[in-house]
């Protein structure tokens, strides 16, 4: 590692040396700039320069061709979150907020508009951008000149915008005329997203080309009349999706050609392959465990006994019916019920008394909950199953081999009134004729977790 105290411009030379060559450079005081000698290219262009912020070090390389390679990177650990971009924010050297290399958080709304500033004079500061609100983000290039399109340049893929200026809309009630700053290509029936401009409402991402009057402007049909432009922003039908929950390295020149490059490992879907089979492949929606690890012997309930068993889903489902499986029939059963709580004890969804469906019937029994409901991922919810404590004999129904003690979080314990504490078999009141709303009580351990599946 090279490190300076002061602020210092690195010039690559003409004739890359032979790979593998590695270099770091980093300033524990201020900025290093670093540029290239041409006919070598920089991240893909013999033109510009980065600026790398203080205190973070970037790594140069070179394929022993004439190609370098930079990219910046954190000392250790994570950056340090310190402020939000909007859907309108500009990445600039200028912007303080933005121009120390930190790590930035994108909050806007889906879709947000990221406007990414391109231009030969603003566009100097790496930053690492992540959108943790799983919402997809538009990246649009945008230039402060307006005779020139903005270039976005993601993995060899160029995505171009053009400059809105100010009062380059104009409105008559149902259409609006949009002016660029240089010739924009686009056609009619194509999808032209507008982001950067004031007044905000102008901006959106799926706005239709309806004609296309000259080479530097377009129509799109729309009754709103937000008034004049009083920030210029941009117009593309080219955005560059970023995926819900995905994190980019962005590094810009500043050079002749206006380029934003993104470097990183190229962003791709992998399937997760295993020989799991999820609920979803045998017709549930969520269970409370695989039941090829039911027991062979079931296990009695106690009449008026509430059991809660709890189950999480990696994604968000809807539950109509619970399921479970009676391996020695009830005699006489009464005031039957099946709920679905949440971990404050909140009663979500139950069904009505399903005393005579159960009768003394063995084997899978679904009961219908009035109503459905949406359970959300990765949530801890509890299944509910009442038998009534009128009931002559209960039933046996299956477990899963695991018990409860091996399943609760060390160190918890049960709060008064909710389920919430760490088990993930549990009982309620006794004598019970119904499942109470909300949940009440010091809810106890249960010995074994029920199988239950929700459809």
């Amino acid at each position: 590692m090279i490190s300076f105290s002061g602020a210092v411009t690195v010039t690559l030379p003409a004739t890359p040396p032979a790979a593998p060559w590695l270099a770091t450079y980093v300033s524990t005081s201020n900025q290093v700039i670093v540029s290239v000698t041409s006919p070598a290219k920089l991240n893909g262009t013999t033109a510009g320069a980065y600026y790398v912020p203080v205190g973070l070090p970037s790594i140069v390389w070179t394929d022993g061709a004439s190609n370098y390679y930079l990219e910046v990177t954190p000392t250790s650990g994570n950056f340090t979150a310190i402020g939000s971009l909007t859907s309108t924010s500009n990445i600039t050297a200028a912007n303080a907020t933005l121009g120390l290399g930190y790590k930035q958080i994108y909050t806007g709304a889906s879709p947000g508009i990221l406007v990414v500033n391109a231009s030969a004079t603003g566009n100097a500061v790496p930053q690492i951008i992540t959108n943790v609100s799983s919402q997809t983000c538009l990246l649009l290039a945008n230039s402060s000149a307006s005779s020139s399109a903005g270039v976005l340049n993601v993995y060899g893929t160029t995505y171009s915008s053009y400059v809105v200026s100010t009062g380059g809309i104009t409105t008559n009630g149902t259409t609006w005329t949009v002016t660029t700053g240089a010739a924009h290509g686009f056609s009619i029936g194509q999808t032209v997203v507008l982001g950067g401009l004031t007044p905000t409402a102008y901006n959106g991402s799926s706005y239709t080309v309806a004609s296309t009057p000259t080479t530097t402007s377009f129509t799109i049909t729309n009754s709103a009349q937000p008034g004049a432009v009083t920030v210029a922003g941009v117009a593309t039908t080219q955005p560059f999706t970023m995926p819900p929950g995905s994190s980019y390295n962005y590094q810009g020149s500043y050079a002749g050609a206006p380029t934003v490059y993104i470097t990183g490992s190229n962003p791709q879907s992998v399937p997760m392959y295993s020989n799991s089979w999820t609920p979803q492949a045998q017709g549930f929606q969520g269970w409370t465990g695989d039941p090829a690890t039911i027991l062979a012997a079931g296990t009695a309930l106690t009449t008026g006994t509430p059991v809660y068993s709890g189950f999480t889903s990696p994604i968000t489902v809807t539950a109509a019916s619970v399921t479970f499986n009676v391996t020695s029939a009830a005699t006489l059963p009464a005031n039957c019920y099946v709920g679905i709580y949440s971990q404050a004890g909140v009663r979500l969804a139950v069904s009505s008394d399903f005393s005579s469906t159960l009768g003394s019937n063995t084997g899978n029994i679904t009961v219908a909950l009035t109503s459905s409901v949406t359970l959300n991922a990765n949530t801890i919810y509890y299944l509910a199953l009442l038998v009534g404590a009128t009931t002559s004999v209960p039933p046996s129904v299956s477990v899963l081999a695991l018990a409860d003690s091996g399943m609760i979080n060390i160190g918890t314990t049960q709060s008064s009134g909710t389920l919430a504490g760490g088990g993930r078999s549990l009982t309620g009141a006794v004598s019970a004729s119904t499942l109470p709303s909300p949940f009440t009580g010091t809810p106890s351990t249960f010995s074994r977790l029920l199988w239950l599946g929700i459809k």
